[in-house]
């Protein structure tokens, strides 16, 4: 965590019982441990926030793939529907000939078979 070795940490604390004194220096190493505590626990919170910024940038961009696909997939129906609508159109004219053909014999034959 830290590159304090024991020499240096006791140094500090031999430091500390000095400048603060004996009576004040429990309270002291207790303060120091509360904000220490705090600022780990500030530490974890921003590194989850940002793993979690971080999946949902990745969930975003695969969203945005996902949409991008999907709107040339309908680009390319569209066309595709557009490309068949004159083959449809001569569908539904040839069947209409073929009815009006149909039908004409059909009535010829009710002439024919009436004269």
């Amino acid at each position: 965590m830290s590159d304090f070795g024991f020499w240096e940490l006791a140094l500090i604390l031999l430091i500390a019982l000095v400048v603060v004194g004996p009576d004040r220096l429990p309270r002291l190493l207790r303060t120091v441990g509360h904000w220490v505590g705090r600022i780990k626990s500030l530490v974890a919170q921003l590194k989850d926030e940002l793993a979690m910024e971080a999946d949902a940038t990745e969930v975003k961009k695969i969203l945005s793939d996902t949409q991008d696909t999907l709107t040339q997939a309908g680009s390319t129906i569209q066309r595709e529907l557009e490309n068949t609508d004159p083959l449809v159109k001569a569908i539904e004219e040839q069947i209409d000939q073929g009815r009006y053909t149909a039908d004409k014999k059909q009535t010829d034959k009710q002439n024919d078979g009436s004269d």
